[in-house]
């Protein structure tokens, strides 16, 4: 994400997006409309977030981890969900006779967007409420959970990471080539629950240094990697790389 980008979202979807929604509603078609932020920091200022009638405001800083919805849980658990949908798609293309590098190359963009909208799709809407339970306490006690639902707001625990995994493990020995059931074997349970929350570290903001901002100057805009070609997206495929080893 840079603040260009958030800038452009924010005046061609977001504003336009937002009022549809509210207009769908009921609601006045002038109504306010506040657009709440985490202080990520390619998100601009919040003086230039102002636009027909709507506002950003920002949460508190350094308590994302602590009453951020998304942070609750929400994202954990979306992001595990895309991992399980990836790997049934690696283990489905083995059982077609495929390699991992084959798999890699055609692996596109796309596909890995709508992978994440399957995983979203999935995300429970009891999860989606309990994420707000820091943030807002009373929800607790509005009413139960949803029937058929299991709650997971205080993260995606390890008995229903273990669950992914095992179904990851019975659907490779479904499959008729032995490689599939093969490859997740070889590579372990811990490791697979491991793979799951692979990224729930990881910066999503690369503040760029001084020498970094003048070779991209110097290149005309473009940043090293983009020089150097994509290696970054190799980096997505190391784990399941390994696994095939």
């Amino acid at each position: 994400m840079t603040t260009k980008i958030f800038l452009e979202w924010f005046e061609r979807y977001f504003v336009r997006e937002a009022r549809a929604h509210c207009t769908s509603a009921g609601l006045n078609p002038d109504c306010k409309i506040v657009l709440l932020l985490d202080n990520c920091l390619s998100h601009p200022d919040a003086v230039l977030l102002v636009k027909d009638n709507v506002v950003a405001l920002y949460l508190p800083p350094n308590c994302t981890s602590l009453i951020q919805p998304c942070d609750q849980g929400i994202l954990r658990s979306m992001k595990c969900k895309y991992r399980s949908a990836f790997m049934h798609h690696v283990l489905l293309a083995v059982n077609n006779g495929k390699d991992i590098q084959t798999i890699q190359k055609e692996f596109t963009l796309k596909d890995a967007i709508w992978t994440v909208a399957k995983g979203w799709v999935a995300v429970t809407p009891s999860t989606l409420k309990n994420g707000w339970h820091k943030l807002w306490p009373q929800l607790m006690f509005a009413d139960s959970v949803d029937d058929g639902e299991e709650a997971d707001f205080k993260g995606f625990q390890i008995s229903q990471k273990k669950a992914v995994v095992s179904e990851l493990m019975e659907y490779a020995s479904s499959l008729v080539n032995p490689k599939a059931e093969e490859m997740v074997r070889n590579v372990g349970e811990d490791n697979l629950m491991e793979w799951l929350d692979a990224d729930q570290d990881a910066p999503t903001v690369h503040q760029m240094t001084e020498a970094e901002i003048v070779e991209m100057v110097k290149n005309g805009g473009n940043t090293p990697a983009d020089i150097n070609g994509k290696d970054s997206e190799n980096e997505s495929y190391e784990d399941v790389a390994k696994i095939q080893e």
